[in-house]
């Protein structure tokens, strides 16, 4: 028997859904040969993929989290500067 979800967990399924097939679009058009070229830095493709491969697990985990019932609505959203540190671009 599936079990009924509160509004608040509802949401994070929705948003975590949401975010997780934004991450794996952008991640499909690296694959695909899509570069991120910033002016006066360069080619910042390799350190935008590593965060996006961040944020995708990082939603993975947290959709995982609310089907099995240890979701928390007061945890820290994840932030860019936390990204940029794991993607080594501190």
């Amino acid at each position: 028997m599936e079990r009924q979800y509160e509004a608040w967990e509802l949401e994070l399924i929705k948003s975590n859904q949401a975010n997780i097939t934004v991450y794996e679009d952008f991640l499909r058009s690296l694959d695909d040969g899509e570069r991120i070229v910033i002016p006066d830095v360069g080619d910042v493709t390799e350190q935008e993929r590593k965060k996006a491969e961040w944020f995708l697990a990082y939603h993975k985990a947290n959709l995982l989290k609310v089907r099995e019932g240890a979701a928390n609505d007061n945890e820290p959203p994840m932030d860019e500067e936390l990204a940029d540190l794991i993607a080594g671009d501190w």
